[in-house]
C-alpha cells in the first residue's frame, strides 16, 4: 500500500507538472455556452426547418456577490446533485460554492460525485486532476476518475415531458442542447459566462477497509495558480449482493463494434460494470458475405449429413465468441435468435434439399391440421387460418415435420454446448417484436406473417429444451383494432417461459391506474406460468436522470413488484449521426468518438443513472438478504430488535413514493420527468427553466437520504449478527 506520506508528495508533484492535454484531434476543445450553434446547424441540416424549432434552457438566477478572491481566481466553484442536469448558463447559488465533496460508497461499488466551474472570465486550458485518496489508518483508494459532461443535441421536452412529439398540438418538434454524454477529461478554453460541470466516479474495491478517505481535486488553469478541492469519500463496512433481477440490453450490434465504441469485449465489460448481468445478441452460427450475397451464410460453421445429423463447428463461430465473452464479463444471461429458422432460412433449403416435395407438402397439411385446430375456437379463426396458411406458402416449408425436427436437432446441439462449457444462460427469443412487426405489415396492407412463425418457432424451440423469452407478449391484447394478437399471445405463451410486455395502449388497453394495470398484466401473465420481464421502460426519457435511476431500481420494489427483470433498447446502433438527433435514431447508452464534431465520445449519462438504479437495489437485496438470514436468530432480543428495524426501515422508505400524479399515465413508459417550467406557445421562443423532477414524491437528495439510512440499517444487522456468531 502506498502510504499518507508519499500520496500527498505525488499530489504535489503532479500540481507542478500539470500541462494541457489538448483534444485528440489536435484541436484545443473550446466550450463557448450559449454561442455554440450546433442545434440550429441540425435543424438547418435537416432539410425540414419549418418542423423543428431550437428548445432553451433559462436560468435566471442571479449571480451571488463574488470575494475578491473568486475575482482573482477567475471562476466559481460549485457543487450540485448529479441527476440536476447543469447547462452551460446554469448559475450558482451561493449555498452552493464549496471547496469540499463529500460521499459514502460500500465495497465494489461505482459512486459518482459532480462539481461545476462557472468562468467570470476568459479560461484557457482549464484542466482537473484528481489522485489517490488515503484514510488516516494509510488505505489508499486509486483517484477518481475524472470527466466533462458534454452537451449534445437531442430532442427536447414535448408538453413539459421528455417525449419525441411536437411542443404543442400541431406545433414544432423541439430540439435542444442538452448534456448528454461523459468525455474523458482534458484541458479546455472556456469563455467567460459559461459553466463546465465535471463528473468524479470513486471506485471502491472489493477489499478496502471502512474508514474516510481524502484526497485532492486540483483545478488549474493558464496563467493561474491552481486551486484545490478536498474530496472525502467514507467507506461502508458493506460489501452489496447483487440483484435477483435480471438487467440487460437489447443490442443488435451483429457485428463487433468496429472500434466505434471498443470490441466486444470493452463492450460487455462496460455493461458488467455498469451494473448489468445480461445481453442480447444477434450474432449466431453464421457470417455475413462479404460481396453483398447472402445475409445469413452458414454453410462456414454449420453442416447437416444426408440422414440428418448436425455438426456445428464452433471455433471462431460469432455466437460461440459472444458467449465467452459473455461468461469472461461476468454476464448471467444471453438472449438469442436462432436465425438458421428464421422464414424457414438455412433449415428450410437443406429441408427442401434432402425430402422430396410431396412429402414435405403431406407433412405440412399435417402440421397445419394440428396447428390450427389450437385456434378452432377463436372468433378470429378464419383470419388467423389466412395467416398461418400464407406463411406455410411463403416460407415453405416451415410447418413440416422435416423442418421441425432438424431445427430442434441444431438448437439441442446449442443448447448443449452451452452447458459444456459453462457459457451464460442461453435464454431463445423468436425475433424483435412480433407483435409490432405483425400490425406494420397489416398497415400497409399485406398480409401479417410475424406471429405464425413466432408461434412455430416458439413450439420448436421448447421441443429442444430451451428457456424462451418472447417481447411485447401480454395477456391484454384483445381490445382495439388488433384483436386477433389476443389469440396468438394465449398460444404463444403455452411455449413462453418469459414474457415482456410493452405498456402501451396499442397492446395492453387495461383499465385502471397504472399500479393496477401492471399488476392485472403481472397476473395475467403468471396465470399462463409465464415470467414477467419490462421491456423499453427507460428509453422514452432520454436524458432524464431521475427517471433512469427509478426505472432501473426502485421501480422494482414499487409499481413492478413481481416482475423479474428488464430488457432496455438499445446500447449501441446509431443509424446516422450519433450528434444530431434528427439524422437518425437519438437512444442510445454509448456515444462513439466523432473526429469531425471535435468529440471523444463516453458513456451516456442515463448510463450512469442506470447504475445508480441497479445500486439501489442491490442495497434493499443486501439487507432484505441480512434480515433473512437473521431469521434464524431472532430468538435473540438484540438480533429481533435489529431486525424489526431494518423491516421498518425499508416498508418506510419504500412506501414513502407518491405515484398519485403517475397513476393515470397510459403506459410504464409515462414515468418521466417534468420541468419545474415550460414555455411552448405558438409565437413564443420555446424554454424550460429549473430541475428535472420525477413525480414521485422524492427529490433528488431523498435518493441520497434513504440509501443511507438503508446502509445504517445493513451495517447495524451486520454488526448485530456478527455479535451472536
Amino acid at each position: 500500500m502506498v502510504n499518507s506520506k508519499a500520496a500527498c508528495a505525488l499530489v504535489l508533484t503532479l500540481a507542478c507538472s500539470m500541462a494541457s492535454a489538448g483534444n485528440a484531434n489536435g484541436a484545443q476543445l473550446r466550450l463557448i455556452g450559449a454561442e455554440d450553434d450546433e442545434v440550429a446547424r441540425c435543424i438547418r441540416e435537416s432539410g425540414h426547418e419549418g418542423d423543428f424549432v431550437e428548445v432553451r434552457y433559462v436560468d435566471e438566477t442571479p449571480m451571488p456577490a463574488l470575494s475578491n478572491e473568486d475575482e482573482q481566481r477567475g471562476y466559481l466553484v460549485f457543487r450540485r446533485h448529479w441527476m440536476d442536469l447543469v447547462f452551460p448558463n446554469s448559475v450558482p447559488k451561493r449555498e452552493e460554492i464549496t471547496d469540499t465533496l463529500r460521499v459514502f460508497a460500500a465495497r465494489t461499488e461505482y459512486e459518482p460525485v459532480t462539481f461545476c466551474v462557472r468562468a467570470l472570465e476568459e479560461l484557457r486550458e482549464l484542466e482537473v486532476k484528481a489522485f489517490a485518496l488515503v484514510s488516516k489508518a494509510g488505505g489508499v483508494l486509486q483517484a477518481p476518475e475524472v470527466r466533462i459532461v458534454r452537451c449534445s443535441p437531442r430532442m427536447s421536452p414535448a408538453n413539459s415531458d421528455f417525449t419525441r412529439g411536437p411542443l404543442y398540438p400541431g406545433g414544432p418538434i423541439g430540439v435542444m442542447a442538452m448534456p448528454t454524454y461523459l468525455e474523458e477529461a482534458q484541458a479546455v478554453d472556456v469563455a467567460a459566462g459559461t459553466t463546465v460541470q465535471y463528473w468524479l466516479t470513486v471506485h471502491v474495491d472489493k477489499d478496502a477497509h471502512a474508514g474516510v478517505y481524502e484526497g485532492d481535486i486540483l483545478i488549474g488553469r493558464e496563467g493561474g495558480a491552481a486551486h484545490a478541492i478536498r474530496l472525502s469519500v467514507e467507506v461502508l463496512p458493506i460489501t452489496l449482493v447483487e440483484p435477483t433481477v435480471t438487467l440487460g440490453f437489447w443490442d443488435f450490434q451483429a457485428e463487433p463494434y468496429g472500434g466505434e465504441i471498443g470490441t466486444v469485449t470493452e463492450v460487455y465489460e462496460t455493461m458488467r460494470r455498469y451494473g448489468m448481468n445480461a445481453v442480447f445478441t444477434k450474432a449466431g452460427l453464421w457470417e455475413r458475405d462479404p460481396e453483398g450475397g447472402t445475409p445469413y451464410d452458414f454453410s462456414r460453421h454449420l453442416e447437416v449429413g444426408q440422414k440428418g445429423g448436425v455438426k456445428i463447428r464452433w471455433e471462431g463461430t460469432p455466437l460461440a465468441e459472444r458467449l465467452e465473452t459473455a461468461k469472461r464479463a461476468g454476464l448471467k444471461q444471453v438472449c438469442y435468435h436462432p436465425r438458421f429458422g428464421f422464414r424457414g432460412g438455412f433449415v428450410g433449403k437443406v429441408v427442401s434439399r434432402q425430402v422430396d416435395r410431396k412429402t414435405l407438402e403431406q407433412q405440412t397439411l399435417q402440421e397445419l391440421e394440428r396447428v390450427l385446430g389450437r385456434h378452432a375456437g377463436s372468433a378470429h379463426y378464419e383470419l388467423i387460418k389466412k395467416e398461418i396458411s400464407n406463411v406455410s406458402q411463403r416460407y415453405f416449408p416451415v410447418f413440416s415435420k422435416a423442418y421441425g425436427t432438424l431445427y430442434v436437432r441444431i438448437l439441442r446441439e446449442i443448447l448443449e454446448e452451452g452447458r459444456r462449457r459453462e457459457w451464460p444462460e442461453i435464454l431463445v427469443c423468436p425475433g424483435d417484436e412480433r407483435f409490432s412487426h405483425q400490425r406494420k405489415k397489416h398497415q400497409r396492407g399485406d398480409i401479417g406473417t410475424a406471429l405464425p412463425l413466432a408461434e412455430r418457432e416458439l413450439e420448436l424451440m421448447k421441443r429442444a429444451g430451451a428457456t424462451t423469452i418472447m417481447n411485447q407478449l401480454s395477456p391484454f391484447m384483445l381490445q382495439r383494432k388488433w384483436a386477433w394478437f389476443g389469440d396468438y399471445a394465449r398460444e404463444a405463451a403455452r411455449f413462453v417461459d418469459i414474457g415482456m410486455p410493452v405498456l402501451r395502449p396499442s397492446y395492453t388497453k387495461i383499465p385502471g391506474t397504472l399500479d393496477e394495470v401492471i399488476r392485472q398484466v403481472v397476473d395475467g401473465l403468471a396465470e399462463w406460468d409465464v415470467t414477467m420481464y419490462t421491456y423499453n421502460v427507460t428509453i422514452f426519457g432520454m436524458p432524464d436522470l431521475e427517471a433512469t435511476r427509478f426505472n432501473s431500481g426502485y421501480l422494482f420494489k414499487t409499481l413492478c413488484r413481481g416482475v423479474k427483470g428488464e430488457y432496455d433498447y438499445i446500447f449501441f446502433h446509431p443509424q446516422g449521426d450519433a450528434y444530431n438527433p434528427l439524422d437518425g435514431y437519438d437512444y442510445m447508452w454509448f456515444f462513439p468518438a466523432s473526429e469531425e464534431d471535435g468529440r471523444l465520445g463516453g458513456p451516456a449519462l442515463w448510463l450512469e443513472a442506470k447504475r445508480e438504479g441497479v445500486d439501489d437495489l442491490s442495497y434493499l437485496q443486501t439487507l432484505e438478504s441480512l434480515v433473512k438470514r437473521s431469521e434464524a436468530r431472532t430468538g435473540s432480543a438484540d438480533v429481533l430488535e435489529a431486525v424489526q428495524a431494518a423491516q421498518e426501515a425499508r416498508r418506510r422508505i419504500v412506501g414513502s413514493f407518491d405515484f398519485s400524479r403517475l397513476m393515470d399515465a397510459d403506459r410504464l413508459g409515462g414515468c418521466l420527468s417534468r420541468w419545474d417550467s415550460t414555455v411552448a406557445l405558438p409565437g413564443t421562443a420555446p424554454t424550460i427553466m429549473g430541475t428535472a423532477r420525477l413525480p414521485n414524491g422524492w427529490d433528488l437528495e431523498t435518493y441520497d437520504r434513504n440509501r443511507r439510512e438503508i446502509a445504517e440499517a445493513i451495517m447495524r444487522l451486520q454488526k448485530t449478527l456478527d455479535g451472536e456468531e
